[in-house]
């Protein structure tokens, strides 16, 4: 599994970024023409990747054109577009934005030809217990069994396709699921939930991202799933998209759906999980269900 980072700015290219061999050289074109930069600046992993270039680079960021903005990729993208600025970006979230901003790719990845150093892979590996004694063995290798299952590759393929027209696709899939009675309801208690029942003839790729990432999110829920697994999910959201993610969630878990969040937001941990001292939630905690995680009798 794999993403990919480029830089993107706006079509007239002031800098001349356009044509470079290299990231490198395209940061240091930046740089001396100081044109304006939108950096993450939240010490994320696209945040970290840029530094490195910068580094590599030997060049100074540090100037008034360059700009910190201390938010999601995103936003980061949002404001380059406002801007007329140039951005560091992963290339999912630019693609699931394109439609949004007047911005273009302007260095390419390895994926269609670029720089090796803009190459994004993901990995997994099992902790070794041996090293840490702490660690669920059983439970990690269980887990990297999972999401290297055809099973669970198909399913990480077929999510990278929420940008084509969904509602007739969704209906095809969940006709062999939940059969032809059921269908339509799913689909659209499932977007209700979400609050998208009133798009439910339009495009995923004709609304704006947040919505779009709920379509995704109304997806999984018409599937009626035993547990849901989201990876910072409000990451790139504005206030009210946040919101109405945070509240389907609830509803999901009110409704006996398992959630597990990786977040960095622990207000939003807060508001919707388990949350209290590391020995209370591991040694004794509230809810069966993290009673049964913790020491991996809950495996799916």
């Amino acid at each position: 599994m794999f993403n990919d980072f480029v830089i993107v700015g706006p079509e007239s290219d002031p800098a001349g970024v356009r044509g470079v061999d290299s990231a490198t050289e395209a940061l240091t074109t930046i740089a001396e023409a100081e044109a304006t930069f939108v950096s993450r600046g939240d010490n994320s992993g696209t945040h970290t990747t840029e530094r490195n270039l910068w580094e590599a680079a030997g060049a100074d960021p540090g100037g008034d054109w360059d700009q910190d903005i201390g938010t999601g990729m995103g936003e980061a993208l949002n404001v380059a577009n406002q801007q007329v600025a140039y951005a560091p970006s992963d290339r999912g979230t630019f693609t699931s934005r394109r439609s949004e901003v007047d911005l273009v790719v302007l260095v390419q990845s390895p994926i269609e030809g670029g720089p090796e150093t803009l190459a994004n892979p993901y990995g997994i590996m099992a902790v070794i217990p041996g090293v840490h004694d702490n660690a669920n063995y059983d439970l990690s290798i269980a887990y990297v069994g999972w999401i290297t299952s055809p099973g669970a590759q198909d399913a990480i393929s077929n999510g990278l396709r929420v940008r084509q027209p969904w509602s007739d696709r969704l209906r095809e899939e969940l006709w062999s699921v939940v059969g032809s009675n059921g269908a339509p309801e799913a689909v659209t208690e499932a977007l209700d939930l979400v609050g998208l029942s009133d798009k439910i003839h339009r495009e995923a790729r004709s609304l704006p991202g947040g919505e779009a990432q709920r379509v995704s999110f109304a997806r999984a829920l018409a599937y009626d799933p035993e547990y849901l697994l989201f990876d910072e999910p409000t990451s790139d959201f504005d206030a009210r998209n946040a919101d109405l993610i945070e509240d389907s969630v609830l509803e999901a878990r009110d409704r006996g759906i398992g959630v597990a969040i990786a977040t960095h937001d622990m207000q939003q941990a807060e508001r919707i999980a388990e949350v209290g001292p590391a020995e209370q939630v591991f040694e004794n905690p509230t809810d069966e269900r993290t009673e049964k995680f913790v020491p991996g009798e809950l495996v799916y």
